[in-house]
């Protein structure tokens, strides 16, 4: 199956609202760089640590709140991620509003369906005021595990009036259906067990009727019988 540029830029686009609303609660700092090293996620909590607002962050280099000296060694790490492997480092630098910093990094390459590497996922852990603060390091490989398994998205869309479905390439992927599926929503509800479709099919309705949010996970086959275990973020578009 032939990917378009314009599906890929789609797609990784979907992916970093799924990251987004997966980790804007987390305790840990959570972001997402470009393949030039700027920022196109951040959650609430690494914009606090940094004592700047999202805005001030997105389409930012990654390096500027960093030390001079560390400036080669995050350039490195990012080289390092950007060739499809995961590093962790300790940088400092100083906060928008002049206090220092000390915090371990942890970037990994994120994926398309196994495409080349099209962004970067990573984790701040503050280690200033706390040395000890490595085991709390560790536990970002967990968030990053997380991260690695949303990246295998597909978008999906459902027309409120009509209730037709639409998938997009990555979904149509994972789920093994073709492009050209003649029943498209028979033949995607028909990969959820019986026992999820009615679960599923209220949440979506409360979604479609009265704007709310779900976030859900499910067990669906693919069309070759693999169980696959599904994350789903709904959000209604007005």
């Amino acid at each position: 199956m032939t990917i378009s540029t314009a599906e890929r830029e789609r797609e990784l686009v979907a992916t970093v609202h799924a990251l987004r609303l997966a980790f804007r609660a987390s305790l840990d700092s959570v972001f997402a760089l470009d393949t030039d090293g700027r920022f196109i996620m951040v959650n609430e909590t690494l914009c606090r640590f940094l004592h700047v607002t999202e805005e001030q962050l997105i389409g930012k280099p990654y390096d500027r709140s960093a030390r001079s000296t560390d400036a080669q060694r995050i350039r490195e790490a990012v080289a390092t991620a950007l060739a499809g492997e995961s590093c962790r480092y300790r940088t400092s630098g100083t906060r928008l509003n002049g206090d220092d910093f000390v915090a371990e990094v942890t970037l990994m390459p994120l994926r398309l369906d196994g495409d080349d590497v099209v962004a970067l996922i990573g984790t701040a852990v503050d280690l200033t005021h706390s040395r000890a603060a490595d085991l709390e390091a560790r536990r970002s490989e967990d968030l990053l595990r997380l991260a690695g398994r949303i990246a295998r998205f597909g978008g999906v869309s459902v027309d409120a009036a009509t209730r037709a479905i639409d998938l997009s390439e990555g979904a149509r992927r994972i789920l093994g259906l073709g492009d050209h599926e003649p029943n498209l929503c028979e033949a995607a509800w028909a990969l959820h067990p019986e026992e999820e479709r009615s679960r599923i099919s209220a949440m979506l309705e409360r979604c479609m009727t009265e704007g709310t949010p779900f976030e859900v996970e499910s067990v669906m086959l693919t069309t070759s019988g693999e169980r696959l275990m599904i994350r789903t973020i709904g959000e209604a578009e007005t």
